[in-house]
């Protein structure tokens, strides 16, 4: 549990957590940024595993299960998302399907089921150490910049289908949705930089333009709602 400048309670909830079961670890970090406190993270990790659950999100009581279950025999494994205005509906039978690299690049770009979340998916560290895969320190899109370059290294990769477990809680503050000048347009610089975070480009270059054409369109849609750029 890494608290990175809170200022409500969150400290003596996460020091009562550690203090009850060792299996938590609490640390307190100062840097800003999300790249930053992940990578943090991921110093002091000493298991074999490891994912990430944002603070203003939530899991169900089975998503480590899950994820654990799937990577046992993959190098990568992912959960589907919800949003929180998203209907569930009432199926609870698990099951893996096995994809191949080059299919899990295109769904990591795509944004569809595996999508480019860090946060859905469960990692090996042996991976992430053995080639010195870290988060960049850009606006946005870091999650996705971290999962291709992670995926150049993986021979297949499982999705669990079933119930979904990791619950994404829609922040109008967020980078995500920021209309600000400064990050109106991260998006789009951050996805220059996905040429070379795949080995095999000339493989992916249809998807990388289709997902190049999405930020374009997320872009354009976000100045006109904004209404910042008319009189």
């Amino acid at each position: 549990m890494i608290d990175n400048g809170s200022s409500d309670n969150s400290s003596i909830i996460c020091k009562k957590f550690e203090k009850d079961d060792a299996r938590f670890r609490y640390f307190r970090y100062y840097k800003k940024g999300v790249s930053n406190v992940r990578n943090f993270g991921l110093s002091r990790v000493k298991t074999p595993f490891v994912t990430f659950v944002d603070s203003d999100d939530w899991v169900d009581s089975t998503h480590l299960e899950n994820l654990i279950r799937g990577i046992v025999h993959t190098d990568v494994c992912s959960v589907e998302w919800t949003r929180q205005d998203e209907i569930l509906g009432d199926s609870d039978k698990t099951t893996f399907k096995i994809i191949s690299q080059r299919d899990y690049i295109r769904k990591a770009l795509g944004m569809k089921e595996i999508s480019g979340f860090s946060c859905n998916k469960i990692f090996k560290m042996s991976i992430i150490e053995n080639h010195n895969i870290r988060f960049a320190n850009v606006f946005f899109s870091e999650d996705l910049l971290f999962v291709l370059e992670y995926l150049n290294y993986v021979r297949t990769g499982s999705l669990v289908l079933g119930p979904k477990t990791y619950h994404y809680i829609i922040n109008d503050e967020s980078i995500t949705n920021s209309t600000k000048p400064d990050t109106l347009f991260a998006e789009i610089d951050s996805s220059k930089l996905i040429k070379h975070k795949i080995k095999d480009i000339d493989n992916h270059i249809p998807d990388v333009k289709a997902h190049m054409v999405n930020v374009y369109k997320n872009t354009f849609i976000k100045i006109l709602t904004s209404g910042k750029f008319y009189n």
